[in-house]
């Protein structure tokens, strides 16, 4: 997931992740800390692999820009 688009796609995963009804969604604490809790979760992010070199001549190689992808 990138970014929500609209306030209720917030809704839907607030509903989802809490099973709160709507009711309790709009009334029951104020939004601003929906929003806080919601930025402050974990979440994962892909990072690219970290190289691995067998030898210095490798790594001197990468470093010179001979060796990168």
């Amino acid at each position: 997931m990138v970014g929500l688009h609209s306030p209720f796609g917030l809704f839907g995963q607030i509903k989802d992740k809490r099973g709160y009804t709507h009711s309790q969604l709009m009334w029951g604490q104020s939004w601003l800390m929906y929003i806080l809790e919601f930025a402050d979760q974990p979440r994962h992010i892909k990072k690219s692999k970290v190289p691995v070199f067998d030898n210095s001549n490798d790594l001197k190689n990468y470093l010179n820009g001979t060796g990168r992808n």
